[in-house]
C-alpha cells in the first residue's frame, strides 16, 4: 500500500471532497464542495492549480459531483444543478464543451470513444446516457427500474455503470448480478454476486416509513451501490455503502466484493480501510488499483485534518 498526502495552502485547500480521480500520468483530481473547483494535485500531492469556481458562468460548477479524467488534456466533470457534463481543457484551463442532458447524473465511464453515464430520467424512463464523438448528440439507454418512483428511490435506486470495449457492465440498486450489456444497453450476459451486507431495498421500508417507525430504524437498513469497476482477467469488483444512522450522527462504510465468471472470489464484502467512519471515503479504481481518498484527523492534532490518498494493489494489498 502506498499512501499519499494531498499537501494544501491556506488558501486552497480540500474542506469537503466529493469525488476523486486518477489520472493516466497519476494526477489526482478532486472536487471541493465548498468552493466548487476541481483541484489538481500532482502523483506526490503537491498542489497544481485549482480550476472552476463555483457560479453558472461559462468556467464555472454550481455542484460538480462526478469527475473523470478522459485523457492527458481532458477531465469530464459532472454539474448536477446545471445538468450538463462539462469537458475541461486542462491545457487552456477552461471549460471546452458543455453536453446538455436531462434527469440525474451518476457514475461516468469513458471507452471506446464514448462517454457514458447513468442519468435518472423519469420522463422518458431510462437510466443511462451516452454520448459519441463529435459527442453533439445523447442517446438515452435502459429501462428506468420501477423502484425508482418508490420512497428513497434516488438513494436505493443507484445504477454503477463500467465501460470497456463495446461492453457496459451494470449493477442496479435491487439487483444481486451484475449484467453485461452491448453497446444498445440490451443484456447479454450476468455474474451473481455472492453477497452484500444488506442488499438493496429492504422488502418492509414502505411498511417502516408508513408506520410511525423511527427513522434511525430505516437509515440503519441503508445500502447504496457505489460502484462498479472491471478489473484484469474479467473480474468485476462492486463496492456498495452501508449508512448508520444514530445519536451519534451519521457514520457510512465502503465495501466491495469481487466476482468473476468463473465464480465468486474470495474478496466478499470487504471493508475498505479508513481511519474515520464518520467521513465519508471516496474511492475509484484505475486497472487493478484500488484508490481511496480518506479525510480525517490526526491523533496528535484533532484541531485540522488532513486528506490522503491510499493506493492499494487488488490482489497484492487487499484480498
Amino acid at each position: 500500500m502506498a499512501v499519499t498526502r494531498l499537501l494544501e495552502t491556506d488558501s486552497v485547500y480540500v474542506g469537503i471532497a466529493t469525488a476523486l480521480a486518477v489520472s493516466r500520468t497519476n494526477d489526482y483530481f478532486v472536487t471541493e464542495a465548498f468552493t466548487r473547483q476541481i483541484l489538481r494535485f500532482d502523483s506526490a500531492g503537491t498542489l497544481v492549480e485549482a480550476m472552476g469556481r463555483g457560479g453558472r458562468g461559462p468556467d464555472e460548477f454550481e455542484r460538480p459531483t462526478e469527475i473523470s479524467a478522459m485523457d492527458d488534456s481532458t477531465l469530464l466533470v459532472a454539474d448536477d444543478v446545471r445538468q450538463d457534463l462539462v469537458l475541461w481543457d486542462l491545457v487552456h484551463n477552461r471549460a471546452r464543451k458543455r453536453l446538455r442532458y436531462e434527469g440525474i447524473a451518476g457514475s461516468l465511464a469513458v471507452g471506446g470513444g464514448r462517454i457514458l453515464s447513468t442519468v435518472f430520467n423519469f420522463r422518458r424512463h431510462t437510466m443511462a446516457v451516452q454520448w459519441t464523438a463529435p459527442y453533439d448528440t445523447p442517446t438515452y439507454f435502459g429501462k428506468l427500474p420501477a423502484y425508482t418512483s418508490k420512497h428513497f428511490g434516488q438513494a436505493y435506486g443507484t445504477v454503477a455503470v463500467s465501460t470497456y470495449n463495446d461492453t457496459v457492465a451494470y449493477v442496479a440498486g435491487d439487483s444481486d448480478v451484475v449484467r453485461i450489456a452491448n453497446a444498445n444497453w440490451t443484456v447479454i450476459d450476468s455474474i451473481p454476486i455472492p453477497r452484500r451486507i444488506r442488499r438493496g431495498v429492504p422488502a418492509h421500508l414502505d411498511t417502516s416509513l408508513s408506520g410511525g417507525r423511527n427513522i434511525y430504524s430505516v437509515m440503519n437498513q441503508l445500502s447504496v451501490l457505489w460502484g462498479v469497476y472491471r478489473l484484469s482477467g474479467n473480474r468485476f469488483a462492486i463496492a456498495h455503502l452501508d449508512g448508520n444512522a444514530g445519536a451519534n450522527g451519521v457514520g457510512s462504510v465502503i465495501y466491495f466484493t469481487v466476482v468473476s465468471k468463473g465464480g465468486a472470489s474470495r474478496c466478499v464484502d470487504v471493508p475498505i480501510p479508513t481511519h474515520w467512519r464518520k467521513i465519508q471515503p471516496l474511492m475509484m479504481f484505475k486497472g487493478d488499483s484500488l484508490y481511496v481518498l480518506d479525510q480525517y484527523s490526526p491523533s496528535n492534532d484533532s484541531t485540522r485534518a488532513v486528506t490522503d490518498i491510499s493506493k492499494y494493489i487488488i490482489g497484492q494489498d487487499i484480498c
